[in-house]
């Protein structure tokens, strides 16, 4: 089977699509921190799609890799209002909890053959999120997605 081919657009709507797949995770939220404070108004889980950088290797031929390294957050709004007043710790370690769900998530779609690219290896080490000023608590971590990509170059492309 060939790779996933993954530009912007489709990763977004790839981790969107793992948020809404979750039972837990309420909202999905691009990098925006004003979105986030509109969206997320409540102690309910959001995934957050923080960055996304490509690097392109295999420079010598047309037919070379894009890796992206994507990067996407669980965060949770602090509150005090709820019954059961939950500390930062605790509120960290189930934004980790759920973070770790997305990337067995993601696992699953490799072993089945449908995110050839993902390349569980690549995930970088998770770090806790804590913005107090406003309310926001979660945990964000790194990966690495593979796909081909084409640098032949198309003379009609361009006017020369």
């Amino acid at each position: 089977m060939a790779h996933t081919k993954l530009n912007y657009t489709q990763t977004a709507a790839l981790f969107e699509t793992v948020a809404t797949k979750h039972k837990v995770i309420k909202h999905f939220v691009e990098t925006d921190l004003q979105e986030i404070k509109d969206i997320v108004k409540t102690a309910a889980p959001a995934m957050l799609y923080t960055g996304y950088k490509e690097g392109i290797s295999g420079y010598k031929s047309d037919n070379n890799q894009s890796g992206k390294r994507i990067h996407f957050a669980i965060v949770q709004r602090q509150s005090t209002k709820s019954r059961t007043v939950k500390s930062k710790h605790q509120l960290i370690d189930e934004c980790r909890e759920l973070a770790i769900d997305v990337l067995s998530w993601l696992r699953r779609e490799k072993r089945q053959g449908r995110l050839n690219g993902y390349e569980p290896d690549s995930v970088d080490d998770g770090e806790a999120i804590i913005l107090t000023d406003d309310g926001f608590i979660g945990w964000e971590f790194g990966l690495l997605i593979k796909t081909p990509i084409n640098l032949a170059f198309v003379p009609e492309k361009w006017n020369e």
